[in-house]
């Protein structure tokens, strides 16, 4: 069963890198505020705004190979490696929203300053009626396949023996995206999705 989806959910990312963590942390915190309300500007609530990850990680220096195993000049001057890394400051903020709107939250987002983004689910509000409807239509087109069955075998059927439902809940459908700073703001087309569902049925016959 195909349907049009209504809800975009947007994936957003705020990453900062400092000699200290807590400049690191103080930097994507900053940057995050300014996203978060730049999500309200747009007219989305808060309960539409959710923090699904932070993390900081310190990441060591890097250490050049260059020229190793080769035997270097006496007036070589290496440049001096760095005694100490840096920290890697990261949040994600995951943004419910219409289709209609995600391509100015995904505009909004840049330019508040989000530098990452993990990409768009589409889903329906309407997903338990669909699921629903589905489990409806299995169960109709399994009860016609086993009339058809019965005939052609020259039996009849009495009654239901067994039923048990197949598959699952639809699923939000994924579709990746990049996020460019300064770039003009993106359309975003749901497209259609689809709800499978099956159903085991069992008929008692004579």
């Amino acid at each position: 069963m195909q349907y049009s989806p209504d809800i975009a959910r947007v994936s957003l990312g705020v990453r900062g890198e400092s000699p200290t963590a807590a400049a690191a942390a103080k930097s994507v915190n900053a940057r995050a505020a300014s996203v978060i309300d730049a999500m309200r500007g747009l007219g989305i609530a808060d309960a539409s705004i959710t923090t699904s990850g932070y993390s900081i990680q310190y990441q060591p220096p890097q250490q050049s190979d260059a020229g190793e195993g080769q035997v270097q000049p006496m007036s070589t001057v290496r440049k001096p490696i760095p005694k100490s890394g840096t920290y890697v400051a990261t949040e994600m903020i995951d943004v419910k929203t219409t289709i209609a709107k995600a391509g100015a939250v995904l505009d909004g987002a840049v330019t508040a300053g989000a530098d990452e983004t993990y990409g768009l689910t589409f889903d329906t509000s309407q997903r338990q009626d669909f699921y629903r409807q589905a489990l409806g239509r299995a169960v109709a087109d399994a009860r016609a396949q086993a009339d058809i069955l019965a005939k052609a075998a020259g039996v009849q059927i009495t009654g239901l023996q067994s039923i048990n439902v197949g598959g699952g809940a639809p699923q939000p459908m994924f579709r990746s995206a990049v996020m460019a700073l300064s770039a003009p703001q993106p359309p975003v087309m749901g497209g259609t999705g689809t709800i499978e569902v099956s159903v085991d049925v069992v008929y008692r016959i004579r």
